[in-house]
């Protein structure tokens, strides 16, 4: 007499190479990719409202994911106010020089975009390998 045919158990859940769910991996990647689409379709101010969402709405409780969330919303803020405090500096400077302090302001503007979008792919890439990222020049507002 044959054995009954055994059902196949139930795969785990999808892990990443470094031991964490799938869907820890991609939530702290999008933390870092939805703030460098805003910035890229135009909407750049409201790159914080990713990392915000997602740290809010997640039902995941993950020390990394809390964590890769806090970064880039911290990394966010901060730049809120680096460009408030170029934009303030640029109008005075430019009225008291007459328009010629803006060859300064200009390229100052241009560091700092593309300094955020650069720290926004490597945040997306260390997310993604499963690492932990710590932004440059980030003031740390959320512990």
């Amino acid at each position: 007499m044959e054995p009954p045919p055994q059902t196949p158990a139930q795969p785990p859940p999808l892990l990443h190479s470094s031991g964490l769910t799938r869907t820890e991996v991609n939530l702290s990647m999008w933390c870092h990719l939805i703030p460098i689409l805003a910035s890229v379709t135009g909407l750049g101010m409201l790159g914080f409202l990713g990392p915000l969402l997602i740290q809010q709405t997640s039902t995941i409780q993950s020390a990394f994911l809390e964590r890769h969330s806090r970064e880039s919303l911290n990394f966010q803020i901060s730049m809120l106010i680096y460009y408030g405090a170029c934009a303030i500096l640029t109008i005075l400077i430019g009225v008291f020089t007459l328009g010629l302090g803006l060859i300064l302001a200009i390229p100052v503007f241009g560091i700092l975009i593309i300094g955020s979008f650069i720290l926004g792919i490597i945040g997306t890439i260390k997310a993604t390998n499963g690492e932990h990222f710590d932004y440059l020049l980030s003031i740390k507002f959320i512990k």
